[in-house]
């Protein structure tokens, strides 16, 4: 595990040590979600486009009032893969692809029955993977690069209780950034997810 990641699992152990000596616990949970990531770049061939993600959390949580629970969560995140095709004297196509590993925090706030606010945040430790590919004529090239960079992610969300052990939910997750440096040229990219979701408590 990255030095950042394993720190950052330290500081919230630290942090949630007192609450969980005090709190009444409201278990485990599984999660996963899909929809789709809507990269934002400072490069126009990426700037807006759309794809495919997916994300798979477990964590726990403490009860921190009536109304309130408090948590740590721990999982991955696929941003899916967007590309750019360019036609003239050469065809030029590119393609990145960005996942990651989280570590975070998180809470649940019990609006009304059934209903809850849920919100989230931590450390992302993003892999970027960029390749571009031209053909001229009988010539080819090939560029492959990648670079990893850890940043914050957000999250907000409402979820619905199936069950007393189960919710559906609708959420958005900013990650920023999903890649800089060498993969796109000193390019900012960041991506926000908007995903339907479902978690399992035990």
């Amino acid at each position: 595990m990255p030095k950042l990641l394993l720190a950052t699992a330290v500081a919230l152990s630290a942090a949630f040590a007192p609450l969980a000596a005090t709190a009444s616990s409201e278990g485990a949970f599984l999660g996963a979600s899909l929809g789709k990531a809507r990269y934002d770049a400072d490069m126009g061939a990426y700037d807006g486009k759309w794809a495919r993600a997916y994300e798979l959390l477990g964590g726990y949580r403490w009860k921190a009032g009536d109304r309130f629970a408090v948590g740590v969560e721990g999982g991955y995140a696929n941003l899916g893969q967007i590309a750019d095709r360019q036609h003239g004297a050469a065809t030029n196509k590119s393609t990145l692809v960005a996942r990651a590993w989280l570590i975070g925090a998180n809470g649940k706030w019990a609006m009304a029955k059934d209903w809850s606010l849920i919100g989230r945040a931590g450390i992302a430790r993003t892999r970027s993977d960029f390749e571009s590919r031209s053909v001229a004529g009988s010539s080819r090239s090939r560029f492959r690069a990648h670079v990893t960079d850890s940043s914050v992610y957000l999250g907000t969300g409402v979820a619905y209780a199936l069950t007393p052990r189960a919710d559906v939910s609708l959420q958005a997750t900013r990650y920023l950034p999903s890649g800089r440096n060498t993969v796109v040229r000193n390019t900012r990219i960041a991506a926000t997810v908007l995903s339907a979701g479902a978690e399992f408590r035990f």
